[in-house]
Order: C-alpha cells, then sequence, then structure tokens
C-alpha cells in the first residue's frame, strides 16, 4: 500500500486518505510516505483509524466537538439500560446482542425483545448526553454522507489496509466513498482476519466489495518484510486452516532468519529472559539504524508481567507499551496498590479484592465491604468495633487472620517504616494469588515501591500515575525500547526482532475462541518479524501450544544469565 501511495501521489493533482485500525499503523503510514516523498507532500495525506477520520467528519460539521464516551461509561449506562428494561437477562448476553446490531447495522430479530429494549433505552441515554459511543462514530458519518449533511473525506483517493478486518458499517463506509467517485483501493489478507469477535467480515467482506464495485483483483504473493526462514514457518502454521483462500506467500526479503523456541519454568524467567536477550541486540552508531524489538503476546494479562519485572530491572529495561492498562489497575500489583491505599485515604477495595482471593466467607466479605466504604477503610475496620456486631465464631477467627496482618501493615506505617509496610503487603497480595508467578510479580512491585521509589508512602502512590504515562514518552524516545503490545495490536506493524510470549494450550490457541482464528493472530504476529522470531513459553501455565506441534518448532538451548 505504501509503493501504491508514493506512485499516487507523484501526481500533484493527487489528494490520498490512507486508513487502517490502529494509530500506530495509521502514523507509520504516515511517515514512510513523508520519508519517502518529502514533508510538502504531507498537506495531501489524511491518514487515520475509521474512527479518527469518522470523528473528522463529524466535527467538521459541528460548533463544538463531539462528545465521545469511553468504554468505561460507555458500559455504565449499557448496565443502567440494562437494569432498566431487562434485567432478568444475562447482561454479557444483552451486550453482545447490542454490538452485534450496532455493528452490522441490522435491528434485533425481535423489535419488543430485551436486546431490542435495552439497545433503544441506551440510544437515548446517550442522546441526553448528547454523546456517542465509540461504535456509533462511523454509524453517523454514514448516515450523514447519505443525508449529505457529513462531507466526505476530502481525496481523490481512497487507500483502505487490513480490509479483512472491516465490519458492515465501515464497508458502507468505503462504498459510500467509492459511490462518491473516488478512487478506492482497498489491501486484504484473509490470513489475517482477526476480529471476529468484532463482527469483522473477512473473506466474505473483501468478496463482497469486489462485487458491489465490480473492482478489479490483484494478488501480491510477495512479502517485503520477512526473512524466507520465517514466512515458510508461518506459511507451515496458517495451512492447517480450512476456511481460506489457498496460496502460499514468497519472500524478496534476501537476509538470513533466526528463529528460536524457548521454554522456562514461569512466567516472570520468561519475561526477564525476554527482556535480557532483546537488550542485548547490536547497538547501532545512527539510532535510525538500530534494531526494533517487540515483545507480542495473546493477553494484557501476560504484558501486565512483563511491564512488572522490566520496571523492578535492574537497570530498568526501557520500553514502551501500547494498548492495556496500567499494571497497577489490576492483578498482585493492583492488590497492592489498593491495599496500600486503604491507609491513605482510599476505601477498602484492596481489604475486599485480597478476601475474594483467599475466598473467605461471603457474608464476612459483604460484612467487609459495607464498613470500608469511607477513607483510610483499613484504620476504620481496625480501630473500630460497632461493624462487627452480629458475627459469627468462624466469621471472627477469619477477620482475627486477616487484621492480624492489616496489624502489622499499621503498625509499620506508624513507625514510618514505609519499606516494612510494603513487604506486608506484597506478601499478603501474593498470599491471595497462590502461586509462584504471583511471588515473583509480589516481589517486583514491592522492589519498584519499595526500593526505586522514595518520599512518604502517600507520595509514592501518587508517583504511580505519573511513573506510567512518563514512561511511555521517555522510553519511546529510546531506540533500545522494546515494544510491548498485544498480537491484535500488532497489525499492520513490523519490527527487526519479535518475541513471541506464552505460547501455550489454552492462551494461544485462546481456549475460548475459535481455533482457527487463533492460527491466524499466531501467523500476524510470526509475520511481524523481518529477521529474528522468538516464540517462548512459561511451563509453569500448562502445556505447550498444538501450534508448536504444528510447525514443528522444539526447544533452543538457553544459557542462563551471565553465561
Amino acid at each position: 500500500m505504501i509503493k501504491r501511495a508514493e506512485h499516487l501521489l507523484a501526481n500533484i493533482n493527487n489528494r490520498i486518505a490512507a486508513v487502517t485500525f490502529t494509530k500506530e499503523a495509521a502514523g507509520e503510514i504516515s511517515s514512510r510516505l513523508i520519508q519517502a516523498l518529502g514533508t510538502e507532500c504531507s498537506k495531501r495525506i489524511t491518514t487515520g483509524t475509521f474512527h479518527s477520520i469518522a470523528m473528522q467528519q463529524l466535527n467538521s460539521t459541528r460548533s463544538t466537538p463531539v462528545n465521545i464516551l469511553n468504554e468505561n461509561q460507555s458500559r455504565i449506562l449499557l448496565r443502567r439500560a440494562w437494569r432498566e428494561e431487562a434485567p432478568f437477562d444475562k447482561f454479557i448476553e444483552i451486550i453482545k446482542g447490542v454490538e452485534q446490531a450496532k455493528a452490522t447495522r441490522i435491528p434485533p430479530t425481535d423489535p419488543k425483545g430485551p436486546v431490542a429494549r435495552v439497545l433503544y433505552r441506551y440510544q437515548q441515554l446517550l442522546a441526553e448526553r448528547d454523546a456517542l459511543d465509540f461504535n456509533d462514530l462511523v454509524t453517523e458519518a454514514v448516515d450523514g454522507m447519505m443525508s449529505g449533511t457529513v462531507p466526505f473525506v476530502r481525496c481523490t483517493h481512497l487507500l483502505v489496509d487490513e480490509f479483512q478486518d472491516v465490519d458492515q458499517t465501515q464497508l458502507s463506509w468505503v462504498i459510500a466513498h467509492v459511490n462518491a467517485g473516488v478512487k478506492v483501493t482497498v489491501v486484504g489478507d484473509d490470513d489475517q482476519s482477526v476480529y471476529k469477535f468484532r463482527h469483522s467480515l473477512g473473506f466474505e467482506g473483501m468478496t463482497a466489495f469486489a462485487e458491489e464495485t465490480d473492482a478489479e483483483q490483484i494478488t501480491l504473493a510477495t512479502t517485503y518484510r520477512c526473512a524466507a526462514q520465517i514466512i515458510t514457518l508461518a506459511n507451515q502454521l496458517i495451512i492447517n486452516n480450512s476456511a481460506r483462500i489457498s496460496k502460499r506467500i514468497q519472500t524478496a526479503e534476501t537476509r538470513t532468519g533466526i528463529i528460536e523456541r524457548y521454554d522456562f519454568s514461569n512466567e516472570a524467567d520468561e519475561a526477564e529472559a525476554a527482556g535480557r536477550i532483546l537488550m542485548s541486540r547490536p547497538i547501532a552508531d545512527d539510532p535510525a539504524k538500530q534494531e526494533t524489538a517487540v515483545i507480542l503476546a495473546r493477553t494484557n494479562s501476560v504484558l501486565n508481567t512483563v511491564q512488572t519485572i522490566f520496571d523492578a530491572s535492574s537497570p530498568v529495561i526501557p520500553y514502551y507499551r501500547i494498548g492495556g492498562e496500567s499494571i497497577w489497575s489490576k492483578g498482585v500489583p493492583g492488590m497492592i496498590r489498593d491495599l496500600l491505599g486503604a491507609f491513605h485515604g482510599k476505601d477498602g477495595t484492596g481489604i475486599v479484592m485480597m478476601m475474594h482471593a483467599m475466598h473467605c466467607s461471603r457474608d464476612l466479605v459483604h460484612r467487609v465491604d459495607e464498613a470500608s466504604r469511607k477513607p483510610n477503610a483499613a484504620r476504620e475496620l481496625l480501630e473500630t468495633e460497632a461493624w462487627k456486631k452480629g458475627m459469627s465464631a468462624d466469621e471472627k477467627a477469619e477477620w482475627n487472620a486477616i487484621s492480624h496482618s492489616l496489624g502489622e501493615v499499621n503498625s509499620a506505617l506508624n513507625a514510618g517504616n514505609a519499606m516494612l509496610a510494603i513487604e506486608r503487603v506484597a506478601s499478603l497480595a501474593a498470599q491471595a494469588d497462590g502461586t509462584r508467578k504471583g511471588e515473583s510479580i509480589a516481589a517486583a512491585a514491592c522492589n519498584i515501591l519499595g526500593e526505586k521509589m522514595e518520599g512518604p508512602l502517600a507520595e509514592r502512590l501518587r508517583k504511580l500515575d505519573r511513573r506510567e504515562r512518563d514512561t511511555n514518552k521517555r522510553d519511546r524516545q529510546d531506540p533500545r525500547a522494546i515494544g510491548l503490545m498485544t498480537l491484535h495490536g500488532s497489525k499492520g506493524l513490523e519490527f527487526d526482532r519479535v518475541w513471541i510470549m506464552g505460547v501455550n494450550h489454552g492462551v494461544l490457541p485462546h481456549k475460548d475462541s475459535d481455533p482457527e482464528e487463533e492460527r491466524r493472530l499466531c501467523y500476524v504476529g510470526m509475520t511481524r518479524a523481518k529477521t529474528h522470531l522468538t516464540m517462548s513459553r512459561s511451563i509453569e501455565d500448562g502445556k505447550e501450544s498444538d501450534f508448536f506441534k504444528e510447525i514443528g518448532l522444539t526447544p533452543t538451548y538457553l544459557p542462563k544469565a551471565g553465561m
């Protein structure tokens, strides 16, 4: 698609709009075009995702910007609509129905059924706030273009990457531009269709576009990214899918590819080794020529482990993370943060989370939850008695064990010993998690809070948010920095060295997903690599992925650190 864009921009009368599915991929397209053609062509280039470009279209017709709700805000309104209209139906099933109706532009089959009622009420709640959710952006743009109230994108040529991932609404958006006289080129690979859960059309969408527009179809069977060894291995994986166009991709890359597989005892060791090995890659004199490296994983949970280990390493391993939440928002680090927060102005969320993880009795957890909704909840629970009235003997025994541990934390804080308090809380979180991985993560989190940060505990907690934001900004400028992203988030990107972690049965392929879609997802990850591909797993997390057997990749000998 880059070469096509370069050819079109050679004519000064042409303007292009390039659409893809991630802002990172859109940014890469823009930077590569400007690097190839010079900054003077930037005024004739529009790049973005479907949603960002649709937002520009809508904002061009308004005096104030579109009010877009984030995922959490949308979920709150959806839950309210569900409670009002269909409280006796499963929330998750209602959500699926609402999302399907929005993505396909097909109303629910039963116009008076629970999905239809919730959808209608949800849209009412959005309208009351003059807001849209993320899924409404492209729909509103399509409807506006059809009615003449929203302008088409200002371009002579529209280029759409990753076309196999479009849903029905996005397909309608593209075809609307075809009908408006824009010359459209779409590029897609059915072997990289990985968004079925988002209602992407895959091969069917590509066929529908060709039939509706009478498009010329050109097969591109050559990649300019991957070394032959890597594309051969990826082909060996994807041929196991039955629902695909038969093809075998060749490469124009002449460099020799290196492929490795490592097995580790646990996920923490896996993360440490990945960081150590990727940081040992040669350092180029020219930062622009520095080899790029990325760690990919099926889930954000795996990446949270990597981020925690990297932050706790000495020296700290530079990294940047695309997508995902703060490591301190969930899991063991989240529990540590919330437990400490309960002693410093926060409610008892961390205590309740810990008790759930420890499988404390439901009645006791409920009692603690009710009594810990005020600031400084931990001290309130330890220093007052009224909330314990009516406790059973078993509940008292459970609480006494927990309060003893919380009391140790409180005593350490009262003595001004923040490090001891952090150690006690980390021990509690590891105990609640109950796994060796949890112990490793707790130790790393303790190291970050206790050793690498200074000042009173309250100040350290306040620094965590700033640390998350600043780390991404700072390390992204470091040419040695390692990228961390999910396999889904890597679509459209490329790196010299790719390390895929967590290639375990039940993780990749994920136990809750279609095996063929998971195979395509693994194929996407493998084909992000130019010359180095590493795949690894944690023995503690179960047996190896079937994908290893399909490609015949066996473990490589790994020297220990310092050898």
